[in-house]
């Protein structure tokens, strides 16, 4: 039997300050779901899917064409997805620049003949699965994040829950 091949997306990684505020807001919500690991907190800018070993090298110069924006993403809004059951903190109004990014990483990516998600991109870092209501309407301290790398990430889904490998990291 081969191996399935690799689901890969493309993500920012918080830097330790943001992780620990991050992880501080999950303590004080506290809320009746399942909460995501630190280490595993990110923010997801495109979703790939299984994609072809050999093309990771591909996938790799194509991320180092890009440079991330100097704009902060601002994280102040608490949401829910219901279908997933996830709740998240994500940006009230994402930045235009990040937007432009996204879009323009994902115009790239399809050219290059990769399949990409094509929802509408929430920017957000999902803090619980398996929240079964939306979170109370509190106010929540924003967090300031200016990432620094764009990082390739693989997923691997274990009984333990997924397991986040960085590939690669171009600042």
């Amino acid at each position: 039997m081969s191996q399935a091949e690799p689901r890969l997306f493309f993500a920012l990684w918080p830097g330790p300050a943001e992780r620990a505020r991050l992880v501080e807001l999950q303590t004080r919500l506290a809320a009746p779901g399942r909460r995501i690991a630190a280490e595993r907190l990110h923010l997801t800018l495109v979703f790939l899917g299984e994609v072809d070993r050999a093309r990771l090298d591909t996938l790799a110069s194509l991320a180092a064409r890009f440079c991330l924006p100097t704009e902060a993403l601002v994280l102040d809004r608490l949401g829910w997805f219901k279908q997933a059951g996830s709740g998240w903190l994500g940006c009230n109004q994402a930045p235009a620049v990040w937007t432009g990014l996204v879009r323009t990483l994902s115009e790239r990516l399809i050219e290059a003949g990769f399949r990409v998600d094509g929802r509408d991109w929430v920017p957000h870092v999902t803090l619980y699965r398996n929240l079964r209501k939306a979170f109370d309407m509190i106010t929540v301290e924003a967090v300031h994040w200016t990432p620094e790398a764009l990082c390739l990430v693989r997923s691997e889904r274990l009984q333990s829950g997924p397991k986040y490998t960085v590939l690669g990291r171009w600042p």
